[in-house]
């Protein structure tokens, strides 16, 4: 009897053979000239390379399987309480939502980022490679890409060990070199290796820019997807890089952050980074746009906003009032049928009996109309629309929006909270966190900018909710300031750090929930709503992912030295002592109230 061998081939090995390919390829090419051939000049290859990194999905660019399956209900997002299902008893499977070890429950599908960060990086080692082969003039050219390049690699790296913990690094990337399975290494080391490799390429950025000839920074403008050749806008988005992840090192090496932090502050973007993207279809064309808010629009079911969110949005009456409510909450949230606003619990027992009173919802994002509909249909003893809200449609769902880079409101709740911690900023926590609450409403209303849905509708009241007005500076600047004096009242570093997360759930949402993961598992702030099913409360929390099972198959020997933390409930490196034994969940429910309590 024949026997077959399955042979499945790690991302890193795929890498290595792709890259070999190119080397025996190049070889050939300069033994035999093919004529029929167009072979691009070695600077527009190695520019080239880079434009394609740029635009890899997963890198900045989002993806949509990935969106899809993480707002299954089971998905980070839901355990973080950022999007969720309207759930009541009558969901029978959420009885062991908190069984976090058979993988039953908890989603890791759309989680490719291991894969992706050998993947789609390719580019970096193929730069390396022809730069090797450069002349002094092409090397002087070109070398600014390797270093972009570079910036780009690090940052997929670095979040790479915030889902996975120990990653193959030093060992990556060298199939050129015979390394065909890389050991594992320890992500600490991993992240300080990175730290200053990002601080070196901020150093060597402005000389390799004037290095170029006028041609090459011509070339540059072009290829630069991002920031269209800007060197001192790359220069502060590495900065800001350096800052987000000096901030998650410093729970268990505060020295060497710190002075990280020191160094950044001086030059951090001042401005929102995002560019165009050229979408499949523009979204009045294709329902839920033609990337990845596709993964939202056909989810849409379980794209409710928790309370986590709303209650920090909308306070008094379910009303949107611009003397009290956060300006975001418009642009952010879907009105309800009731033309109001209105989250969901985590806790499905209390929120029972309302359903059962045909407060439910219509769970596609297919027709405003029927969402919007609040006739009450006496056969079905029900409203015929959404009683509570999701994500606003315009904005999300059928839009076309940019591939976010870096915002400023984060750069914002990143120095309040590297104030609050370590003094380094000289401006108040306060006031950094006044000026997240301004530079995030700027952000979502230019995001909300980009949609023209819904364009025809009969109901002229429910268009302008779709796509409000943007409140006076003066609404925004009195709703920020209210926030920042609600920051002064507390003492409390729990309270603190709990109001500069709650902010950085707000504004971030959707666009980077993994992000936001990574901070409530470092912080454990926000606290989030108990999850309560049929009498039972659960505080579930996922702390990982899961490898990819081709790293147990071809790449056996090293995974085996980590398999031991391959679960979804080890901790990552950089949770510090002090909260390995603290809590996610809040004791009492988030409360819905008559003024801004924060």
């Amino acid at each position: 009897m024949k026997q077959y061998i399955k042979i499945i081939l790690s991302p890193i090995l795929i890498l290595v053979l792709l890259f070999a390919n190119i080397g025996c390829k190049s070889e050939l090419e300069e033994e035999f000239d093919n004529p029929n051939q167009y072979e691009p000049e070695l600077n527009n290859k190695i520019s080239g390379l880079f434009t394609s990194q740029c635009s890899e999905w997963k890198v900045f660019v989002k993806d949509y399987g990935e969106w899809y399956w993480q707002m299954s209900g089971f998905g980070v997002m839901s355990y973080i309480q950022v999007s969720g299902r309207y759930i009541t008893p009558r969901y029978s499977f959420y009885e062991s939502y908190e069984d976090l070890n058979s993988g039953n429950y908890l989603s890791d599908q759309g989680f490719t980022w291991f894969n992706d960060l050998y993947i789609k990086n390719r580019s970096w080692e193929k730069i390396q490679f022809f730069l090797s082969k450069a002349s002094e003039d092409e090397r002087a050219n070109s070398k600014i890409y390797y270093t972009l390049s570079s910036i780009i690699k690090d940052m997929c790296t670095l979040r790479c060990v915030d889902l996975y913990n120990s990653i193959p690094y030093s060992e990556a990337f060298q199939g050129n070199k015979g390394l065909f399975f890389p050991k594992y290494d320890d992500p600490k080391e991993i992240y300080t290796t990175v730290l200053k490799d990002l601080g070196a390429c901020y150093i060597r950025l402005e000389d390799e820019y004037k290095g170029m000839s006028a041609v090459a920074k011509q070339l540059f403008q072009k290829q630069d997807l991002i920031f269209s050749g800007d060197v001192s806008k790359w220069k502060k988005y590495t900065n800001a890089l350096r800052l987000r992840y000096a901030i998650h090192l410093s729970g268990v090496d505060q020295e060497f952050s710190v002075n990280i932090m020191k160094d950044v502050v001086k030059d951090l973007p001042n401005e929102d980074y995002y560019w165009d993207l050229p979408h499949v279809k523009p979204a009045d064309e294709l329902p839920g746009g033609g990337t990845w808010h596709r993964g939202m629009y056909e989810r849409t079911y379980v794209s409710f906003v928790p309370n986590l969110i709303a209650n920090r949005l909308n306070f008094g009456s379910a009303k949107y009032e611009a003397d009290i409510d956060d300006p975001r909450l418009p642009v952010l949230m879907m009105p309800t049928c009731f033309k109001d606003y209105r989250g969901v619990s985590m806790n499905a027992d209390k929120q029972d009996q309302a359903y059962k009173d045909g407060h439910k919802y219509y769970p596609y994002g297919n027709d405003l109309a029927s969402s919007m509909d609040d006739t009450w249909d006496e056969k079905n003893k029900r409203y015929v629309g959404n009683t509570k809200s999701m994500w606003n449609f315009s904005t999300f769902m059928h839009n076309n929006l940019p591939v976010d880079i870096f915002t400023l409101a984060e750069v914002d709740l990143l120095l309040a909270e590297a104030e609050l911690k370590f003094q380094i900023t000289g401006i108040t926590v306060a006031d950094h966190l006044k000026n997240a609450v301004i530079h995030s409403t700027d952000f979502w209303y230019a995001m909300n900018g980009y949609s023209n849905y819904p364009e025809k509708f009969d109901d002229q009241e429910v268009v302008d909710m779709m796509r409000p007005t943007k409140p006076s500076s003066g609404v925004i600047q009195q709703y920020a300031e209210m926030l920042a004096k609600a920051y002064r009242a507390k003492s409390d570093k729990a309270d603190q750090i709990e109001m500069i997360m709650q902010q950085k759930f707000i504004h971030i949402n959707l666009l980077r929930p993994y992000q936001l993961w990574t901070d409530l598992r470092r912080t454990c702030h926000p606290k989030l709503e108990p999850f309560t099913f049929d009498s039972k409360v659960m505080t579930p929390m996922p702390n990982r992912i899961k490898y990819p099972s081709s790293e147990f198959t071809s790449n056996t020997d090293n995974y085996m030295k980590v398999n031991k933390e391959d679960d979804f409930t080890s901790l990552i490196f950089w949770v510090s002592e002090e909260k390995k034994t603290e809590g996610y969940y809040r004791t009492e429910d988030i409360p819905f109230s008559q003024k801004p309590t924060f």
